[in-house]
C-alpha cells in the first residue's frame, strides 16, 4: 500500500499555532497575513511575524502594567485613557516612542512652571473677631494661594499682611 490517505496521518489531531509555538499571545498568523498583504516587501520570512508579534505584546504589556497601576493610585479599578495617558508620559522611553501621539481623550499632565508662580501666604485679622456662618475660628485666618510673580508688587490692603516664599 503506497498511501493511507486521512487515516495514517493522525486523525483527529489539532494543529499547534504558532502563537502557541512561540509562547506568545499576539497571533502570529494574522500578523504574517497583514505582513504579506500589505506589501512591505516582495518576501516575507518566517520569523518576522514571530518578532513582530513578541516586540507588539511586549509593548502592550508594559504600557498596561503602567497604566494599571496609574489606576491604583487614582483609586480606580479600571484603566481608562487618562490612566494610559499618564502611564505613557511619566515613562521616559515610551514618552520618546510615542512623543508624537496623541491619546484620545487623554488630558495633559499635571504641570506648573515653577519660576512663573509663587506662593503668598496671607493672615487675615478681623476688629474683632467675627464668627463665620456655620463654623467657629479664630481671629487670624491663613491662606496659601498661587498667584503671578507680576501681582507680587502690589500694594495689600491695611489688615492684609502678605509674605512671600519664592
Amino acid at each position: 500500500m503506497a498511501g493511507k490517505g486521512k487515516a495514517g496521518r493522525g486523525a483527529g489531531k489539532k494543529g499547534v499555532s504558532r502563537s502557541s509555538k512561540a509562547g506568545l499571545q499576539f497571533p502570529v498568523g494574522r500578523i504574517a497575513r497583514f505582513l504579506k498583504k500589505g506589501r512591505y516587501a516582495a518576501r516575507v520570512g518566517s520569523g518576522a511575524p514571530v518578532y513582530l508579534a513578541a516586540v507588539l505584546e511586549y509593548l502592550t504589556a508594559e504600557i498596561l502594567e503602567l497604566a494599571g497601576n496609574a489606576a491604583r493610585d487614582n483609586k480606580k479599578s479600571r484603566i481608562i485613557p487618562r490612566h494610559v495617558q499618564l502611564a505613557v508620559r511619566n515613562d521616559e522611553e515610551l514618552n520618546k516612542l510615542l512623543g508624537g501621539v496623541t491619546i484620545a481623550s487623554g488630558g495633559v499632565l499635571p504641570n506648573i512652571h515653577s519660576g512663573k508662580f509663587s506662593y503668598i501666604f496671607i493672615y487675615v485679622s478681623c476688629f474683632p473677631p467675627m464668627p463665620f456662618p456655620r463654623l467657629s475660628v479664630p481671629s487670624t485666618l491663613l491662606f496659601s494661594i498661587n498667584v503671578p510673580r507680576s501681582l507680587l508688587s502690589i500694594p495689600c490692603h491695611p489688615f492684609l499682611q502678605a509674605h512671600t516664599l519664592v
